[in-house]
């Protein structure tokens, strides 16, 4: 028997910076679990040329616990020596044995145009060059 859980985000009230048209934000910006929504283009200009633009995202953990009998099957060469034969070991009893996994919730996030924008995405809206305003 196999019991999973996940922790989701039933319900997020996240910080909301929003434009109906172009946005453009200047400096270091530091998205914490939040949303920045441009209706059309998003622009990064930094001030100084180490400044970046990146978001966190919250992060939930999933559990999988197993309890039960475990067969292992493999392929291995057959008794002539020859061909490949699928094998099993003895059947082994399992209880309690988990494992966890942290994955992001996707809180936070930057839009442009009603996409969702991926890092390499900002990363190619952050305007490099002619850091004067």
């Amino acid at each position: 028997m196999r019991d999973i859980g996940s922790q989701i985000a039933a319900e997020s009230l996240p910080g909301r910076l929003e434009s109906g048209g172009d946005m453009r934000l200047r400096g270091n910006v530091v998205n914490d679990k939040g949303e920045i929504v441009a209706g059309m283009r998003f622009r990064h200009q930094p001030i100084k040329p180490d400044q970046t633009i990146r978001t966190i995202d919250a992060v939930g953990k999933r559990v999988q616990t197993d309890n039960g009998v475990r067969i292992t099957t493999f392929v291995g060469p057959c008794a002539d020596g020859i061909s490949q034969c699928r094998h099993s070991n003895a059947p082994v009893r399992i209880e309690n044995v988990w494992q966890a996994e942290y994955h992001p919730l996707k809180v936070g996030f930057i839009r442009e145009g009603g996409r969702d924008l991926s890092e390499v995405d900002v990363r190619a809206r952050s305007m490099r060059s002619g850091l004067a305003p």
